[in-house]
């Protein structure tokens, strides 16, 4: 197996063992057990009114367990950007058609 592949595959593995993913996934069952949360997020996702959905942000971020999810969601995508920018810098733009 290719060595960049390998080391990426063990990335993933001591991703999946970390406090982040721990934690993200902690604040996800608290969410998906609390049913007023989840039923602001289905009202935040079926409505098309930004007026509303402001308002069901402001009482989602009010809530200890959704603004954790969101602060350790936005972690693992700030760590997930900065690795792919690093493997675009090191690959290219990864076209086959040039």
């Amino acid at each position: 197996m290719n060595e960049i592949m390998r080391k990426t595959y063990e990335l993933i593995d001591v991703l999946e063992d970390s406090d982040l993913i721990r934690d993200l996934e902690m604040y996800r069952t608290r969410i998906m057990d609390d049913e007023v949360l989840s039923t602001l997020i289905r009202e935040g996702n079926s409505t098309k009114d930004e007026y509303v959905l402001l308002d069901i942000k402001r009482r989602l971020y009010l809530n200890k367990n959704y603004k954790g999810y969101m602060d350790k969601y936005n972690e693992l995508m700030y760590l997930v950007m900065d690795i792919n920018y690093r493997y675009r810098k090191l690959l290219g733009k990864g076209s086959c058609h040039r």
